[in-house]
């Protein structure tokens, strides 16, 4: 190929083409794994509805909806989700408003502001951080122990 060649109306140049690769040790696969039911609604995006069966749910702009079955619940600062969430843990930056059950344990951060009715295995928060509304500890099932006594 001659220099005049890259400079003619036809020349069209290849694409860059990248190989990802799928599999142990890989980072992108641990993130954007096949079986991953991520959600993530970002910046300046409104979204209503019901969520379900969602892992991981990332709330970078507004959620107006019921999610149940979830495992893990992030609302960015700035994000803002208002309706209902029955989760495993829950990391909260941004605003929550509405009912929450965190099975586990619900960390609001220094920015996070929790209200409603909220129930938690446990909770964690920062220095700035608000929660209001009515509170309640999940208890533990008592284990029965030997001669069938709760322990």
């Amino acid at each position: 190929m001659s220099s005049t060649d890259t400079f003619s109306p036809n020349y069209r140049p290849e694409p860059v083409r990248r190989n990802l690769q799928f599999g142990p040790g890989n980072e992108l696969a641990r993130d954007i794994g096949p079986d991953s039911k991520k959600l993530t609604v970002g910046r300046e995006i409104h979204l209503n509805g019901e969520i379900s069966s969602c892992e991981r749910l990332v709330v970078e702009g507004r959620v107006d909806a019921t999610l149940t079955r979830g495992k893990f619940i992030e609302i960015a600062k700035g994000g803002i989700f208002k309706g209902a969430a029955d989760v495993d843990e829950a990391d909260v930056s941004g605003v929550f408003e509405g009912n929450i059950k965190v099975r586990n344990r619900l960390f609001i951060r220094a920015s996070g502001r929790v209200a409603g009715e909220i129930e938690y295995g446990e909770v964690e928060i920062e220095r700035g951080g608000e929660m209001t509304g009515t509170v309640k500890k999940i208890g533990r099932e008592p284990v029965a122990g030997p001669g069938g006594i709760a322990r």
